[in-house]
């Protein structure tokens, strides 16, 4: 009696496990060849012109720093 119970519940075990499993595949096949791509994003450059409203830095000679070894 005993070693059945452990059989039965080992079943459902793996039954539930197979069909996590079905529907994980299932998901991943649809998300990846199925799925309608959204609208693209228009690429984000850095403005080209001068910033009006910098400021200068107090004391900078210009020069630029030493990289260290």
């Amino acid at each position: 009696m005993d070693q059945k119970k452990i059989h039965n519940k080992t079943t459902i075990i793996i039954a539930i496990l197979s069909l996590v499993t079905v529907a994980a595949v299932s998901i991943t096949i649809w998300a990846v060849f199925f799925r309608s791509p959204g609208p693209a994003l228009a690429p984000d450059y850095a403005p080209q012109e001068m910033e009006q409203n910098a400021e200068t830095i107090p004391d900078d000679m210009g020069d630029k720093m030493e990289n260290p070894e």
